[in-house]
């Protein structure tokens, strides 16, 4: 996921997705560099993302999601704490007003977190008539990224720019982050970067160690399924050799059992001829004794 998209429009070739160079963005918005990515065939599917990490102090007890009014718990003047931020997330997920505001809540990095596909507008206030009516006063549109997903389920190469002078506007222009970064508000944070002093903290750092582990599992698999692949393929070329081989021997190589045979066959032709010429030889020699 891309976040905190700013305005800046994208060149094409800036940005290659799955090896498919994607087009230039005119007017630099987060659904233009959408709209860029999609037409781009790139193998995934691209999608406006907005996330927000809305700060609730005290007496606010309304959080406003797309115009629907969630009541939550009033953290008080010591702010929220682990159970107040649980409880929020349970209300904003309850299925009666979730249909409606179509955004979902989760504790990340201690923190609460809403996010949708889409945009999201939040707004946070009291339980009065005037904030409730106004609450686009004070409640900025989220900050909205993308979001890829793979259309086969595969993974996702991103590449920008190798320009050194334009690299840090195309990160900011798409939003995209790292996976192994430090912020511990990421999904893909790193695992030297894990913190375990608090409770969501080791939550935090339970899902890290599972991606991690998710990652190491997917490649120690594809590695076993090259091996196998080359394995069979080294097989397979040796007993290709081993037949050429036996096959060039038996050309090239004599036959020493038919050879003999035809060698002793030639011999006994031979001694048998020899032994009629000498009996036809001996016939005349007879009959001139007999004259004598």
């Amino acid at each position: 996921e891309g976040t905190d998209a700013n305005a800046t429009a994208l060149a094409a070739g800036d940005l290659v997705i799955n090896d498919v160079a994607i087009g230039a963005s005119t007017t630099g918005s987060v659904a233009d560099k959408v709209t860029a990515i999609n037409n781009a065939d790139a193998g995934v599917t691209a999608s406006v993302f907005s996330s927000v990490q809305p700060t609730v102090a005290n007496g606010n007890t309304i959080i406003n999601i797309n115009g629907t009014d969630v009541t939550v718990a009033d953290p008080g003047a010591d702010g929220a704490d682990a159970t107040e931020l649980a409880a929020m997330v349970v209300a904003i997920n309850t299925a009666a007003v979730k249909d409606l505001h179509g955004a979902t809540a989760s504790l990340q990095g201690g923190s609460l977190v809403i996010e949708m596909e889409g945009v999201l507008k939040i707004g946070v206030g009291d339980d009065t008539a005037a904030a409730e009516t106004a609450y686009e006063a004070y409640n900025p549109t989220a900050a909205q990224g993308i979001k890829l997903t793979s259309d086969d389920g595969g993974d996702i190469s991103i590449k920008m720019t190798e320009d050194a002078t334009k690299l840090t506007a195309v990160k900011a222009a798409t939003g995209f982050l790292e996976t192994n970064q430090s912020d511990t508000s990421s999904v893909g944070s790193s695992v030297s970067n894990i913190d375990i002093s608090t409770a969501a903290g080791a939550q935090k750092a339970i899902e890290t160690i599972d991606s991690a582990l998710d990652t190491i599992n997917s490649a120690r698999g594809e590695m076993g399924a090259v091996t196998n692949r080359l394995n069979f393929t080294v097989n397979n070329l040796s007993s290709v050799s081993q037949s050429a081989s036996a096959s060039r021997s038996r050309i090239e190589d004599a036959d020493f059992a038919a050879e003999s045979a035809a060698l002793s066959r030639a011999q006994v032709l031979q001694q048998a001829g020899t032994a009629m010429l000498a009996q036809a030889n001996s016939a005349p020699q007879q009959v001139l004794s007999l004259l004598q």
